[in-house]
């Protein structure tokens, strides 16, 4: 490894602190992820601990998120496909305050004071939706179900 270097800044691409390549500066994990991109992969390993679980689970290629933390796809013991996490983790509640105000603002403190699970900010995220987010993980829904 004497062509690498640990850098002390993150990247200012994907936000690690990792590797980086002496004649690129390039750090290891946007190379691992362009290469995967090139490839038509859906996932690559970024070789740095995830900062939510703490494994050195493979990646998302679309955006960053840790497959351990949210999975493509997942199954119960029997190999049958558990509904998506966006589903199953709103209650009866959330779901029903998220259709009669479809269009309310409220910021992410509020609703952790509030007790509610989602909040809106009337911002769109980094693929341009404006909708609810979660409150625990700061995780767009549209972007959740778009990848389901």
């Amino acid at each position: 490894m004497e062509d690498c270097y640990i850098s002390k800044e993150p990247c200012p691409d994907c936000g690690f602190v990792s590797f980086r390549g002496k004649e690129t500066g390039k750090c290891f994990n946007c190379l691992n992820r362009d290469d995967a991109r090139k490839r038509g992969d859906d996932t690559y390993r970024p070789g740095v601990l995830c900062p939510h679980c703490g494994t050195y689970s493979k990646v998302r290629v679309a955006d960053h998120v840790c497959t351990t933390c949210f999975p493509l796809v997942r199954r119960d013991h029997r190999g049958q496909r558990i509904e998506p996490m966006w589903k199953r983790i709103l209650n009866k509640e959330t779901k029903i305050m998220m259709e009669a105000e479809p269009d309310m603002i409220v910021d992410r403190e509020d609703a952790w004071t509030l007790g509610l699970q989602v909040f809106r900010t009337g911002q769109p995220c980094r693929k341009g939706h404006i909708s609810f987010w979660l409150v625990e993980t700061m995780y767009c829904l549209d972007c959740l179900k778009e990848e389901d």
